[in-house]
């Protein structure tokens, strides 16, 4: 018997981002290694369409949609120099040593956004030892927030659109944009 096409969906167990390395014609895309994304929040995505109609005689005689884009946003908790370069071109550089240690990125005129991959995983769904995973395989940033609050803690940020693949993806359609998959077991994000 397959699983139920529904599930309740509560929370973020783990998420990840990797930066797209190659996206060749007809063959798989790679990948950089996965960057937690520590405290993640909250993951949501728009589709968006396009319908044209047509009309006359007064009267509606055809409509038509495409899908235009898929947006979307992820919070979370702490602020990460790799999620950032993930996404750009920027680099984060460790130097010196305990008790002098320090991490700079430096964002800079010739720096670009640069592709990723985005996956968020929830264990509390309906399949009592399982989860869902939300996949978006090409993403490039729309907009990453960061900063700090006055007596609080300040939300991490990161909007994207997506846009298929140029690639095929194992055992899935070429061009694809995105995905969810629901196990019976939990399967780790790797």
């Amino acid at each position: 018997m397959a699983l139920a096409h529904f599930s309740k969906v509560f929370g973020i167990d783990d998420a990840g981002i990797y930066k797209l390395s190659t996206d060749p014609a007809g063959a798989p895309p790679t990948y950089g290694s996965k960057v937690d994304i520590i405290g993640a929040q909250s993951m949501e995505m728009t589709l968006a369409t396009d319908t044209k109609e047509l009309r006359g005689d007064n009267t509606l005689l055809a409509a038509d949609s495409i899908i235009k884009d898929l947006t979307g946003k992820l919070n979370y908790a702490k602020f990460h120099f790799d999620v950032w370069t993930s996404m750009t071109s920027m680099t984060a550089t460790d130097s010196g040593s305990t008790p002098n240690q320090k991490t700079v990125m430096t964002m800079s005129q010739t720096d670009t956004p640069a592709y990723a991959k985005v996956e968020v995983q929830s264990k509390h769904v309906d399949y009592i030892a399982g989860d869902i995973h939300f996949l978006v395989y090409k993403i490039i940033p729309q907009n990453l927030l960061a900063g700090l609050a006055d007596e609080n803690y300040k939300i991490q940020e990161f909007g994207f659109t997506s846009v298929p693949l140029i690639g095929t993806i194992g055992g899935g359609p070429v061009n694809a944009w995105w995905s969810v998959t629901t196990n019976e077991t939990a399967a780790a994000i790797v």
